[in-house]
């Protein structure tokens, strides 16, 4: 009697992440598989395991140990495959072909549990069924995303909200199904504990009630108003309201909150937005939105970052000559502080243009602004700059509206092959274009508005007013009074000059 030597097995599980429990786990794998060996007497040599990992082409994360199975295969360190079934090996069908050659040229039995049967792949019709097997294992991959894809495309289109769940933002999801019904705004109320205090002799954290909904509203509406993104980001955090990742708040996130324009109704896409205030309940009126992409991506404003603040004209004004900006330097022994001019390329040279210390500069400026602010004319000025701009805004808001009214039929009509892919593509481009052309046009006047002082009419309360604002504010003020602040050169060695002749500044024709 000849005895056949005891074969040595080597066990592969895996399991992708399955949010519905209708595949089989790694544990329940593994016990069907060492039944298996046990069942033919073979020896388990080695187990590989591969949880929450995907085999298809589109998958984003490696599996280590099916790395490791395929070069202790290529060492020859087992005589059996044992997996639960072909497709948790791989679904990629390159791959799965080649892994088939490799077992055909080791001698390397493959055993599927599931379908109780060992493969030798020296066999021409064992070849072929496993070689069928991953062709079909690959199309349901492509299959499956297509069919996610398509899904997500028509999320998309219909304004549903798509992975998590943004800040200020609430979702109800059906209890029986876990299916996605709605979404409204985050109301419920939080306590925000400021870092802990001595009051007396106790140790206290003061807590503020706040809704996530609310806050997005209130730095909105503080941004909007003329505030920094620092000094909101520095009162959020003084005030121990968590960010929406939690820990601290940076300016990134309260950028991205600025920007985003669900807060307004609507939805990204490709690109573009989709109109979707049924799953985006507005948070913040359009106009506040508007101004506050007007004020983020003003032109003058990429000159500076949110620490010129400390300067009233660090960003803001430019060099008579080359239009460069000027910035604050502080050089000890040499007059105090100064702007100097940053000329823009050829030349490099800072200062080679104007110098000109900051407190004069300052103090000029400031006593033309408030002497604006003291003419009781310019109350009625103001109001009918306002009234006008106001009534274009809601003009060109209004065309926004229709723009995206039509662009929400036409996603209709193509959902219901009424208009084909290609017709919607064309169609769309033009009125996206469209629709972003406004959209600029909402910025540049949102952003422009001037920022109306609280009193005006005589000189102690223009004074008192521009006492009362933070340089932030003051700045903002400028801008809508000022097309343009340019510090002019004066000639080399020259000292005496007017303020006039120092510092030319463009008013606006509104303001006039």
């Amino acid at each position: 009697m000849v005895l056949q030597p005891v074969l040595r097995a080597a066990i592969y599980d895996r399991a992708s992440k399955d949010k519905g429990k209708r595949g089989k786990s790694v544990t329940e794998q593994r016990a069907g598989n060492e039944d298996a060996c046990a069942g033919n007497g073979w020896t388990i040599a080695e187990t590989y395991t591969d949880n929450h990992r995907s085999a298809s082409r589109f998958a984003r994360v490696d599996r280590p140990d099916w790395d490791r199975f395929l070069a202790d295969l290529d060492a020859a360190r087992f005589d059996v495959v044992v997996m639960w079934e072909s497709s948790r090996g791989d679904r990629k069908a390159s791959q799965w072909i080649a892994f088939l050659d490799s077992c055909r040229e080791l001698g390397v039995l493959i055993h599927v549990t599931s379908h109780r049967r060992t493969y030798d792949m020296r066999v021409a019709r064992d070849w072929r069924v496993l070689a069928e097997d991953g062709v079909d294992n690959a199309y349901e991959t492509e299959r499956l995303s297509e069919r996610i894809r398509r899904g997500l495309r028509g999320n998309a289109v219909e304004g549903r909200p798509h992975g998590k769940v943004l800040y200020g933002y609430v979702r109800q999801y059906n209890p029986r199904t876990g299916a996605l019904v709605g979404q409204e705004a985050d109301e419920r109320k939080r306590v925000a504990l400021t870092p802990a205090c001595v009051v007396g002799r106790e140790t206290v954290r003061i807590g503020e009630t706040y809704t996530r909904a609310g806050v997005v509203r209130e730095v909105a509406g503080r941004f909007a108003g003329g505030a920094t993104q620092k000094a909101v980001v520095v009162d959020l955090n003084r005030r121990g309201i968590p960010a929406p990742e939690g820990g601290i708040w940076r300016t990134p996130q309260l950028r991205s909150i600025l920007l985003n324009p669900a807060y307004i109704g609507y939805r990204r896409h490709q690109g573009g937005v989709v109109p979707s205030p049924e799953w985006f309940p507005p948070l913040v009126a359009p106009d506040v939105h508007y101004t506050c992409m007007g004020r983020l991506s003003d032109p003058q404003r990429q000159g500076a970052r949110d620490s010129s603040v400390k300067h009233l004209l660090s960003g803001l004004a430019t060099c008579g000559l080359c239009g460069g900006w000027m910035r604050v330097q502080v050089e000890d022994g040499r007059g105090g502080a100064r702007y100097v001019c940053q000329p823009t390329a050829p030349e490099r040279t800072p200062g080679r243009h104007a110098v000109r210390g900051q407190a004069r500069v300052e103090r000029y400026v400031e006593e033309v602004a408030v002497r604006w602010m003291a003419r009781p004319a310019q109350l009625e000025v103001l109001a009918r700059g306002g009234e006008a701009q106001d009534d274009g805004h809601e003009q060109i808001l209004g065309q926004i509206g229709e723009l995206r009214a039509r662009l929400d039929g036409l996603y209709d009509q193509a959902a219901t092959g009424g208009l084909s892919a290609t017709g919607l593509a064309a169609v769309e481009r033009r009125i996206l274009a469209d629709i972003a052309g406004l959209e600029g046009r909402s910025r540049h006047l949102r952003g422009r508005r001037v920022v109306a002082p609280a009193r005006l009419g005589s000189e102690e309360a223009a004074r008192a007013q521009w006492a009362a604002w933070d340089v932030a504010e003051r700045r903002e003020f400028l801008r809508g009074l000022f097309e343009s602040v340019e510090i002019m050169p004066l000639g080399a060695g020259r000292r005496g000059y007017a303020d006039a002749e120092s510092v030319r500044l463009t008013w606006r024709a509104d303001v006039l």
